[in-house]
C-alpha cells in the first residue's frame, strides 16, 4: 500500500511539474507546451463529425488551468479515414504538414486565426468537397492532393482570397440578415433576407438547439430570392431554444 501511494504520489508530481505533457482526451492526444496546446494524435478509429476543443486542461484531480490549442501537429489526423467533417477553433494559428493526410472526410471549417497550413496537410482527402475558411487567407498554405472539385468557400469581406486560392475555386458565403430571432416558447417565426435575387430557389436548413452545442434539423424551406419566413409550430421542449440558418449550395 505504501509502494503504491508512492507512486501515486509521483505521477502526481510529474503532472503538476511538466514532467508528463502528453495527456490523451478520446479521442485525441494534447500536448501542453507552457501556456499553450497543441494538438498530436487522433485515435484512428474516430468517426463522423469532429469539433477541436478550442482550450484543454490537465484532468482532475489537478484541475489546472484552460490553455489555448493553437496548433496542429504533423501527422496528428492522418489515416484517420472514418472522420467526415472537421471544425478547426479559433484558437488555433497553425497546421502542420501531413496532419490530415489520407482523411474519409468531406468537409472542413477552419478557424479565422489560423496563418499557417503545411505542406501536404491535406493531402489524398479524396473525398473533400468544402474548405471553408472563418477568417482571411493564410500567408502559408497548402493544398496539394486535394481532389479537384474541391472549393474554396470564405466570408464577405475576408482579403487574401481570389477567384482561386491554392487552385481550388473561392466561393463567397452569402450573407444573411436575420429579420427576428428570439428564444420564446413555439410557435416561433424568423424571417431572413437573402442578398441575391440569384440566389432564386435556394434552400435553407432550419436547425434548433437548447445549448448552443448539439443542433438537430427541424425544418426547411426555399429561398425567394428576397424574404424567406419559417415558423417552428412544435410546443417548446427546453427552457431555451436557438435557431440557426444553413445554406445548402
Amino acid at each position: 500500500m505504501k509502494q503504491f501511494l508512492i507512486s501515486a504520489f509521483a505521477v502526481a508530481v510529474l503532472l503538476l511539474f511538466g514532467g508528463v505533457n502528453e495527456v490523451s482526451a478520446d479521442p485525441l492526444t494534447y500536448k501542453i507546451s507552457g501556456e499553450t496546446v497543441s494538438v498530436v494524435i487522433c485515435d484512428k478509429n474516430a468517426s463522423g463529425e469532429l469539433v477541436i476543443r478550442s482550450s484543454y486542461a490537465r484532468p482532475r484531480p489537478l484541475n489546472s488551468p484552460e490553455k489555448p490549442v493553437t496548433s496542429i501537429g504533423e501527422n496528428a489526423f492522418k489515416d484517420c479515414t472514418n472522420l467526415t467533417s472537421v471544425t478547426i477553433p479559433d484558437s488555433v494559428t497553425s497546421i502542420g504538414n501531413r496532419a490530415f493526410e489520407y482523411c474519409g472526410l468531406t468537409s472542413v471549417i477552419i478557424g479565422d486565426s489560423v496563418t499557417s497550413i503545411g505542406s501536404s496537410a491535406f493531402a489524398y482527402c479524396n473525398s473533400l468537397e468544402s474548405i471553408t475558411f472563418r477568417g482571411n487567407a493564410p500567408t502559408r498554405y497548402s493544398f496539394s492532393g486535394v481532389s479537384d472539385s474541391a472549393k474554396i468557400f470564405v466570408n464577405p469581406g475576408a482579403i487574401g482570397f481570389g477567384e482561386t486560392f491554392g487552385r481550388l475555386p473561392v466561393i463567397i458565403l452569402k450573407k444573411l440578415r436575420i429579420n427576428s430571432f428570439n428564444n420564446h416558447a413555439a410557435p416561433f417565426n424568423l424571417s431572413f433576407v437573402e442578398n441575391r435575387k440569384s440566389t432564386l430557389g435556394s434552400t435553407y436548413i432550419i436547425e434548433a438547439s437548447h445549448d448552443l452545442k448539439k443542433w438537430g434539423e427541424i425544418g426547411e424551406v426555399q429561398g425567394t430570392g428576397s424574404s424567406v419566413k419559417f415558423t417552428d409550430w412544435r410546443e417548446a421542449i427546453f427552457e431555451k431554444q436557438y435557431y440557426r440558418v444553413k445554406w445548402v449550395e
